[in-house]
């Protein structure tokens, strides 16, 4: 049996700290949950470890600003390592209703994870004791903001909202593609990425910024240039109303933009401090890592 990897979801403040997530799978089938393996992986001054997995389906993964790790699961629960100075903390389970599909907050007094269930759109807020349930604008793909009254989820159906703090105001849409990746670099300054579009928006509304052939994921601002990534075409770059290939072999699926540069791939995490030397954690340190661990859908 040949073994398959994919990376996803690094996330992380330094490209000498940061957390990511790890698909382990019978290559001839393709990743199935519940036939497939999940794992969470550290990588910290240029040593890669595992943290917690098996069998089941990690979506999504955080690192807040404290080192404090937040994964949400399709098997109704957020995983949160309380203590990030251990190899291996005592990780805590918080179970919550449905699929959940996305984790991201500002710090640990704000995280928002989301999902589906029975069909429809769910949102769970943490305010650092306890998880609550709070209105969801629809079905959600992306989140982010920059304080707890100036945050923007974006979705299905060129689906935009704000949550103000108290509530979630949606706002009309330049499209009805589905968006998978927001980024608000102040009230006046936001962009939103999906099915073959940019968007540009404010606080007053959005408008459309640029087209291109393929469905983008991830959109950040860092140092000055607004990121796009892109399976297909890679990391560009939006100039005006233009894409500019940065890296077309970086398939870039999220961007972390916090500190340095930390850049998921299926096949790799590509990191950098300027934008334009990319250093790659590659598939060949998972290998490594899991060489002698017997996979546990075979048993």
């Amino acid at each position: 049996m040949r073994i398959g990897y994919i990376m996803s979801h690094a996330s992380g403040l330094s490209r000498s700290d940061f957390h990511f997530l790890a698909l382990r799978f019978d290559q001839r089938y393709g990743f199935k949950p519940g036939e497939g393996e999940s794992w969470i992986l550290r990588y910290k001054d240029g040593t890669l470890s595992s943290l917690r997995g098996g069998l089941g389906y990690f979506t999504s993964l955080w690192h807040s600003p404290a080192g404090h790790v937040y994964v949400a699961s399709a098997y109704s629960a957020v995983h949160v390592n309380p203590d990030p100075g251990l190899r291996a903390a005592p990780w805590q389970e918080h179970k919550l209703e449905g699929v959940l599909a996305g984790v991201w907050g500002l710090d640990d007094r704000f995280v928002l994870a989301w999902g589906i269930h029975r069909g429809k759109g769910i949102m769970y807020r943490f305010d650092g004791k306890k998880w609550s349930s709070i209105e969801s604008p629809g079905e959600i793909y992306g989140v982010h903001g920059l304080a707890p009254n100036l945050v923007y989820a974006v979705g299905v159906k060129g689906l935009i909202a704000r949550w103000d703090g108290a509530r979630w105001k949606k706002f009309p849409s330049p499209t009805k593609a589905v968006l998978s990746g927001v980024f608000v670099a102040d009230e006046g300054e936001m962009y939103a990425v999906g099915d073959g579009v940019v968007l540009q928006g404010s606080a007053h509304g959005w408008t459309e910024a640029a087209e291109a052939d393929s469905h983008m994921v991830g959109v950040v601002k860092w140092k000055g240039e607004v990121l796009v990534g892109a399976a297909e075409e890679g990391l560009m770059k939006l100039v005006r109303n233009k894409l500019v290939p940065v890296d077309p072999e970086i398939k870039a699926e999220r961007i972390d933009s916090r500190g340095e540069l930390i850049v998921s791939t299926p096949e790799a995490i590509a990191i950098s401090s300027d934008g334009k030397d990319f250093k790659r954690l590659r598939l060949k340190m998972l290998e490594a890592i899991f060489k002698d661990q017997k996979p546990t859908w075979t048993k």
